[in-house]
């Protein structure tokens, strides 16, 4: 049923809007072997990604009991170009923004785990929106989120 929803064009690399979950990562925590394995199998073949992180920060590795599934996640584990690129780009706090086409910086988010990014002007604007606090009247609040 897996592979036929993915010729049809299904995302194996969708994330849940809440939980920042890939179907791997809701695999992941089933510890019956005989049924994630094979699941796993066919995202892995489909170039799922399985450096993807939660909103908690793991990958779907970090989220299996079983010793079993943990191991085959770590020995199919294939890093393209750009998932080697996304991950220094995090852990150095290389700014960005200004030199990645939006689809770029959505893939580096995905190596991410969920923090706001300062240089994001709408993750900027909303929460401006939600304190309240308006964004062009409060110098010192200017200073804390940079100029836009």
């Amino acid at each position: 049923m897996v592979q036929l929803l993915i010729q049809f064009g299904a995302n194996v690399d969708e994330v849940d809007p809440i939980l920042k979950a890939t179907p791997l990562h809701l695999i992941a925590r089933c510890d019956d072997v005989d049924h994630a394995q094979p699941l796993m199998r066919v995202l892995l073949d489909a170039n799922a990604h399985s450096d993807y992180l939660d909103l908690n920060g793991r990958q779907p590795e970090d989220l299996t009991t079983n010793v079993e599934l943990k191991d085959f996640l770590q020995v199919n584990r294939r890093l393209s170009l750009k998932c080697n690129c996304a991950h220094p780009i995090h852990s150095k706090k290389i700014y960005y923004g200004n030199y990645l086409s939006s689809n770029q910086i959505a893939f580096v988010k995905m190596h991410t785990a969920n923090e706001i990014d300062s240089n994001d002007r709408s993750i900027r604007v909303a929460i401006m929106r939600y304190t309240s606090i308006q964004y062009n009247t409060l110098p010192r609040y200017r200073s804390i989120f940079g100029k836009s």
